[in-house]
């Protein structure tokens, strides 16, 4: 019921449970679980992912901000703050290229976060999509210079360029599957 993230090396996956309050840590080959990090939100994790510093990284619904979860000791505290920029309902999340922390809000934009300090560089995606009309994201993806964006109204995904959040095309519009 949330999100799912593969370790850098590919080794570990991340399972996110909302219902539970819950992130869990599972071997990607066997699907053992490896460690359970309960409670981190406090209520309704949405998404998480690992970070370049090996970190887990959890967007929390319920609690309007981003945790951050060290790997080796599996401390928590808040990396990006409760309405952070006006963060609402964060729902995904994704490092980008240049390192910073890019969150979905349930306002419909994307905002970004400096990936060491968890301040607020800004927005990257405003509420009107940036000029592609607006946008309700859901998902986040960066590939080959292109930030993939899912939308849940309309229900399409939209590329936008990766470094300045401009948008190039409605890759797969709202009705075709």
């Amino acid at each position: 019921d949330g999100g799912i993230a593969f370790s850098l090396d590919g080794t570990r996956l991340l399972a996110v449970s909302a219902l539970h309050d819950a992130v869990v840590e599972h071997d990607a080959r066997s699907g053992a679980a490896l460690h359970s990090f309960n409670g981190v939100c406090g209520l309704l994790p949405s998404d998480a992912t690992y970070g370049p510093d090996g970190a887990i990284y959890v967007a929390c619904f319920g609690g309007n901000g981003v945790t951050r979860i060290d790997h080796g000791t599996g401390a928590s505290g808040a990396f990006v703050l409760g309405g952070s920029g006006g963060l609402v309902n964060p729902r995904t999340l994704a490092f980008g290229p240049n390192g910073n922390l890019f969150v979905s809000s349930a306002s419909g934009a994307i905002l970004e976060y400096h990936g060491v300090t968890g301040a607020l560089v800004g927005s990257f995606v405003d509420e009107s999509g940036n000029g592609g009309g607006p946008l309700d994201p859901y998902g986040l993806r960066f590939h080959s210079g292109v930030l993939y964006v899912a939308s849940f109204f309309p229900s399409e995904v939209r590329a936008l360029d990766a470094s300045s959040g401009a948008f190039l095309s409605t890759l797969v519009p709202s009705g075709a599957g």
